[in-house]
């Protein structure tokens, strides 16, 4: 009889404990990054009068599609942490705007961190 409970509160423990881990695995939710993540050193590269060819060589395709507006380029990165929920998400966004298929301005919010001279 003594034996008996003793099984089934074993048994019980180990239901609870292997849902516990269980649960806390459903829990994880990785980092989240989308679009076009742009380097200092690309954005400090970017130059008016570029070709938008040469702007294509160094930045890559823009997030929006150039179709619509041959004269104006998005490019945009969304980055949500995973691990710590309480932190916003992180937007950023370039605009490049052109005439005569040259870079003529570009404006955007963007983060220039430092950028080791060669």
């Amino acid at each position: 009889m003594r034996m008996t409970k003793l099984l089934k509160i074993n048994q019980i423990m180990l239901i609870t404990l292997l849902s516990c881990g269980v649960i806390s695995c459903n829990n994880y939710k990785p980092a989240l990054s989308q679009g076009n993540k742009l380097s200092s050193e690309q954005l400090v590269s970017l130059k008016t009068n570029m070709s938008k060819e040469q702007v294509l060589d160094l930045l890559g395709t823009p997030t929006l599609d150039p179709d619509m507006d041959q004269s104006r380029w998005v490019y945009a990165h969304c980055y949500v942490p995973g691990a710590e929920r309480g932190i916003k998400a992180d937007y950023q966004n370039l605009t490049l705007f052109f005439k005569d298929n040259k870079l003529q301005n570009y404006t955007g919010d963007f983060k220039l961190t430092h950028v080791a001279k060669k």
